[in-house]
C-alpha cells in the first residue's frame, strides 16, 4: 500500500512472479513446488484483497500475472496428460500420484489462477486513446477455464477412469 501511495510500485512484485513461474514449472513436472510458492501465492492474493494496490499491480504488472497465469494452466495441462499415461501404465506399482509429488498444492494454485483471470479480464481497461478498444483481456477467464476443461475431460482421461472402474470391480470386467 505505501509503495503504491509514493508511487514506487516498479518491481515490488518481480520476486514474486519469479517464484510463481518456477513454481510452475516445477508443477507441470510432476515434481514438488519449492515452499516459497505459499508465500508467492501469499504476497500476491493479500495485494489484491486491497483495492488500490489491485490496481496499480493491475495497471502496472498485468502481462507478467498473464504470464503467470498461462505458465500454469500449460503446468497442469501437462502434468494431468502426463498423469494419465502413468495411470494407463504405472511405472512403480502402488505408486500412482496423476498429479505428481506437488499435486496437494494444485487446489489453491487453480484457485488463484482462476481469481487473478477473472481480475486480469474485468478489471484491466482497454487503453483510452482507442475510441472502439476491446478490452486487453476480453475472454480470459473464459479460455482458461476452457483450457483446464478440456484437459480434465479429455478422451485419455475418460479412457483411465474406465480402466481404473474396471479393475475395481469384481473379475475386472467393463460395464
Amino acid at each position: 500500500r505505501i509503495a503504491v501511495r509514493w508511487e514506487k510500485l516498479g518491481g515490488v512484485m518481480e520476486a514474486a512472479w519469479e517464484r510463481l513461474l518456477a513454481a510452475a514449472a516445477r508443477l507441470g513436472r510432476r515434481q514438488s513446488a519449492a515452499e516459497d510458492l505459499d508465500s508467492a501465492l501469499g504476497v500476491v492474493e493479500a495485494a489484491f484483497r486491497d483495492p488500490g494496490v489491485r490496481g496499480a499491480v493491475l495497471g502496472a504488472e498485468a502481462q507478467q500475472l498473464k504470464s503467470v497465469v498461462d505458465a500454469f494452466c500449460k503446468a497442469l495441462c501437462g502434468a494431468w496428460s502426463k498423469g494419465i499415461v502413468e495411470v494407463r501404465a504405472p511405472s512403480r506399482p502402488g505408486e500412482l500420484r496423476l498429479l505428481g509429488s506437488g499435486a496437494e498444492r494444485w487446489p489453491r494454485v487453480l484457485g488463484f489462477v482462476v481469481r487473478q483471470a477473472l481480475h486480469l479480464e474485468h478489471r484491466v481497461a482497454a487503453p483510452a486513446e482507442e475510441p472502439v478498444a476491446r478490452a486487453p483481456y476480453a475472454g480470459l477467464s473464459a479460455a482458461v477455464l476452457g483450457q483446464l476443461a478440456a484437459a480434465l475431460t479429455s478422451a485419455p482421461t475418460a479412457e483411465a477412469l474406465e480402466a481404473l472402474e474396471a479393475s475395481a470391480r469384481p473379475g475386472g470386467r467393463k460395464r
